[in-house]
């Protein structure tokens, strides 16, 4: 059973991408916890699916009507499974840490299908009696950095209860996400602020060049590759304050600059 949903603009932006890109990991948000002492892998599937329950947007799925986004919610039923269980308490030492890393990257790049898949993806997997790592891989229509502490949060207190057999104790929630996506869209549309803002970027943005021409070593794709690296660099508190102000001249973010 499915009920329908208003999307956000960030829902509706992501699912452009996906359409675009097709199917990737580049929105995946993934952790993994490892998690010590005495653990009871049914009240932590229970726990889940309580914690998938009270927030929408992980049951949220968008399927395509005559090219325009809809959004449903699944309702989880009695053969959904959230929590996948591996046991690699038999293996060496060695072959299971090997194994364990061989699990963890495999689910951090394996993609979501935006149309089908619970937004979320759940594995425990048994290290030794009393040693295991949860991974929890998110995509980014539903959650981002706030959201994962607010997921871990509650997950840690539904936990609590029905490792004591108990429901959580928690009050609903007053706001679901598809009363705020209601609100923007009627805050945005309604109100002609959409369409001011709109012109507002387009008079901006209007002499930019469609590609920067950046000097580089290597040729540019022709598809976007994705690949990256890592560079640390030191930035004085005096050149990052300064860096904030032309930022902030600019009407951009720091990140941006």
């Amino acid at each position: 059973m499915r009920t329908k949903r208003v999307l956000s603009y960030g829902q509706t932006r992501l699912w452009t991408l996906n359409q675009i890109d097709g199917a990737t990991s580049a929105y995946n948000l993934p952790a993994a916890l490892k998690l010590s002492g005495p653990l009871r892998a049914t009240a932590l599937e229970q726990a889940l699916t309580d914690v998938v329950n009270r927030h929408e947007p992980l049951r949220t799925i968008i399927q395509s009507q005559d090219g325009q986004p809809l959004g449903f919610v699944r309702i989880l039923d009695s053969n959904t499974r959230l929590l996948e269980q591996i046991d690699l308490s038999a293996l060496e030492p060695a072959a299971r840490t090997s194994r364990l890393d061989e699990i963890i990257n495999s689910e951090v790049i394996k993609p979501f299908n935006l149309s089908q898949d619970l937004m979320l993806r759940a594995r425990l997997i048994k290290l030794t009696g009393t040693e295991h790592v949860l991974t929890l891989i998110m995509h980014h229509i539903a959650g981002d950095g706030i959201s994962i502490s607010v997921f871990c949060r509650d997950l840690a207190l539904a936990y609590r209860a029905r490792n004591q057999d108990l429901e959580p104790d928690w009050a609903p929630l007053a706001v679901s996400y598809a009363d705020y996506a209601a609100w923007q869209r009627a805050w945005l549309e309604d109100s002609g602020e959409l369409v001011e803002q709109s012109q507002s970027w387009k008079t901006q943005l209007a002499a930019i060049p469609e590609r920067l021409s950046l000097p580089t070593d290597l040729p540019r794709d022709a598809k976007r590759s994705r690949a990256a690296g890592c560079l640390p660099v030191e930035i004085s508190a005096q050149t990052t304050a300064q860096l904030q102000v032309l930022a902030n001249q600019h009407q951009t973010t720091l990140f941006t600059v």
